[in-house]
C-alpha cells in the first residue's frame, strides 16, 4: 500500500487483506518464535502503529467499510486483533 499523509509518503506491504460485506480486514504475520499464548500482547506492542497506518492506507480506498488489524503469529498460531477502526 501506497499514500500520502500529511505531505509525506505512507507505503509498506499487507500480508493479508480480506474483504467483508462491512469490513476490511488487515493480518500482518509475524515469526516470533519465542511466541506464546501468554506473550502475544507484548510482542504485538511494537507493531501497533505500523498496522495503524495500513489502517489508513485502506481506509482511504475501502472509506465506507470498518477496518480492522490483527497480528498472526505463525509459530504459535496465536491472533491478537490490534484496533478497530471506525471509519466515516
Amino acid at each position: 500500500i501506497i499514500y500520502q499523509q500529511q505531505g509525506r509518503t505512507v507505503h509498506g506491504i499487507i500480508d493479508r487483506l480480506l474483504l467483508r460485506h462491512d469490513e476490511v480486514w488487515v493480518i500482518d504475520y509475524k515469526s516470533h518464535r519465542q511466541a506464546t499464548g501468554e506473550n502475544l500482547a507484548t510482542l504485538a506492542a511494537p507493531s501497533r502503529e505500523q498496522l495503524h497506518y495500513y489502517a489508513e492506507g485502506v481506509s482511504k480506498i475501502w472509506p465506507a467499510r470498518r477496518v480492522r488489524t490483527f497480528l498472526l503469529f505463525t509459530h504459535c498460531g496465536g491472533l491478537v486483533e490490534a484496533e478497530v477502526y471506525a471509519i466515516t
